[in-house]
């Protein structure tokens, strides 16, 4: 399995999806009472710097969108699917964690603020304003948002995890030291040592 150590140089969820992805429908020639599906398998490896932790997709992600009209709004159902490598919060070892994340967007052409739902109200978090029907849609975007909405900001290789010795570094999941206990949580403590990303 491809490794971040390997050279792969992990992107903030902030900066959006990589340029290469390109995901595009083309609402205007999908008839109102039709639904178009579409697939793309996103090759990897690419990385997401996300809560100080670098999660590797080294196969990369495949994403579904299934698209229709609803009334005066294009619905956009998305499913990302991939699995990715992160290094275990507790003992470091590179551990793999399935991803499937599914969202629902509607776009819409931009209304009157007096038009717009009440705050608070569920659908305005699926909504997306465009100021016109556009002929391509990039979906690039949503699909990222989708993918990083689901990565969790912890993981571990297993419940149990016992962790690194903080004194000779030691994964106490695969071997016992003769080590001193320390005050303190001791699956923590050697972390500490890491390097903080600034």
């Amino acid at each position: 399995m491809v490794s971040l150590s390997e050279g792969i140089t992990p992107t903030s969820p902030w900066r959006g999806a990589p340029p290469t992805w390109d995901l595009a429908v083309y609402p205007m020639r999908i008839g109102r009472e039709e639904t178009e599906e579409r697939e793309w398998v996103l090759e990897g490896p690419f990385g997401v710097d996300h809560w100080g932790q670098k999660f590797c997709f080294p196969q990369g992600v495949r994403v579904h969108a299934r698209c229709r009209w609803e009334k005066d709004s294009f619905e956009v159902a998305l499913r990302v699917e991939g699995t990715g490598e992160v290094s275990c919060a507790r003992c470091l070892v590179p551990t793999p964690l399935a991803i499937r994340g599914d969202f629902v967007y509607f776009f819409l052409l931009r209304r009157k603020e007096e038009e717009f739902p009440g705050e608070g109200e569920e659908a305005e978090e699926h909504l997306v304003e465009l100021e016109r029907w556009p002929e391509k849609l990039s979906l690039a975007a949503y699909a990222w948002e989708t993918l990083v909405a689901e990565i969790p900001s912890r993981v571990l290789c297993a419940e149990g995890c016992l962790g690194l010795c903080p004194r000779c570094g030691v994964n106490r999941n695969q071997e016992s030291c003769s080590c001193e206990p320390a005050g303190g949580d001791l699956r923590f403590l050697k972390l500490k040592e890491r390097p903080m990303d600034r």
